[in-house]
């Protein structure tokens, strides 16, 4: 049963990671070479922010 319910849960996280995949897809779709390449580096620059140790300043 444990089991069962640790692939259910596996099975949703592969799941969602094909949808924000698609749907990262679908932003990039129509954008040129250059616009993918910038929309790449700010995205890696946030998950950097995001990733990085934060002071006690919670906003």
């Amino acid at each position: 049963m444990v089991a069962d319910l640790r692939e259910m849960q596996e099975n949703q996280w592969v799941s969602e990671i094909q949808i924000d995949k698609l749907e990262f897809a679908e932003v990039l779709e129509d954008c040129t070479p250059t616009e993918i390449e910038s929309i790449l580096k700010i995205v890696k620059e946030v998950k950097k922010s995001m990733h990085s140790p934060k002071g006690n300043n919670d906003y």
